[in-house]
Order: C-alpha cells, then structure tokens, then sequence
C-alpha cells in the first residue's frame, strides 16, 4: 500500500495497486458514466454523449425526420426475412431495420463497436497525447517528509536524509547479486542491510 495524492480532487489516499492514480471516490465517478464531451458528426458542436451518441440536439431532430422519410418509403428488409450475418455470414431472422448481425455475434460485435468509436474519439481530443505527458499512476508522496516524489526509486521523498539510490543499488545486490549463495548467508546480508539503513535515518 502506498500513499498517493490523487491527479483529479488532489485528496491523499491509500493505493491498493502501482497503477492507481485517482483515489477511490474519484474512480467510481469516472466508471459510473461514458458521457463525454462529443463532436457532431453534422455541424461539428461538441455536446455531451455516449460512445454512439453522433448528432447534438440541434442536429438530432433533423437526422430524426430524414429516418422517418426512409421507414415511409417502406423497409429494404421486411421484418421476418432472412438476412447473414455481416461477421459470421450466418443467416438470421431480421427483427429490426438496423440489425446487421446474428444473435450468437451481436454482443461482441456490438463492444467491438464501441471499441472502436473510443479509440477514434480518443485520437480526435488528443487523449493518448495528454496521457502520455501526464503521470499515469498519481503522485507519490514521501512517507517521511511528506513531499511529492519525483521519479524516485522508492516511496521517500528526495530531500530526505535517507539515500534512495545507495539504498536501491545494496536492495538489487542482495536480491539479485547473492541469489546464487546459501539460505543463511542472505539472510544474513538482509539484517545488516536493514540495520545498516535504520541507523542512516536516525
């Protein structure tokens, strides 16, 4: 468990995991909806939507009546007929206007979907790029002093008393140096290094 400041609210939390950057609260606020701030496939306004909202307001009623015009001029496939599947080619009963796949592939089929729309809309707001220059897994904060770590190799801060690098080299020559020496020896190595790292804090 490790001490993070969270990238949205700024509020301290305990991290369960490497990875997590939002405190709890956060978290569950975020995977509670998909509505994000959307571009209109017709006029271009950005408007909140799911992942296959395409049109705003404005623009929805407009595509609502060119539908209504194409259902008036009669169905292309007439409820009840047998079309294929457009993943399989399996052939299925059609049970509405806009089916295009048969039951056994219309779940995945309709993920991949969205999938992919999230990865389009992504690509158009720049989010891979804003990630990329933002910190992915929070911002740790030293458990002694209580200042935001910067890249360092372990949960201290870097103007602590405590040497991080010293510290990490004797941690990787014991648990990777002398893995092929005996039990005891290790052992050994273990408790004057941590003896050796209690006196450099005091």
């Amino acid at each position: 468990m490790r001490l993070k400041r969270c990238l949205k609210c700024g509020e301290m939390f305990h991290a369960y995991r490497m990875e997590q950057a939002y405190c709890e609260k956060c978290l569950a606020e975020a995977r509670s909806t998909t509505i994000r701030e959307r571009p209109c496939r017709l006029c271009g306004k950005q408007f909140p939507g799911g992942p296959r909202a395409w049109y705003c307001p404005e623009c929805r009623p407009i595509r609502q009546k060119e539908a209504a015009k194409q259902r008036r001029n009669g169905p292309e496939r007439p409820l009840g007929s047998l079309d294929h599947c457009t993943v399989c080619g399996k052939e299925y009963i059609v049970k509405s206007g806009r089916q295009r796949y048969c039951p056994d592939c219309a779940a995945e089929a309709v993920r991949e979907e969205d999938r992919e729309a999230s990865k389009q809309w992504n690509k158009e707001n720049g989010f891979y790029e804003k990630r990329r220059l933002s910190p992915r897994n929070g911002v740790k904060i030293c458990v002694i002093c209580g200042k935001p770590v910067q890249a360092a190799p372990s949960s201290l801060g870097a103007k602590c008393p405590y040497p991080q690098r010293e510290t990490q080299n004797r941690t990787d020559n014991i648990s990777v140096g002398q893995a092929s020496k005996g039990k005891g020896e290790r052992v050994t190595l273990a408790v004057g290094f941590m003896l050796g790292a209690l006196g450099q804090m005091r």
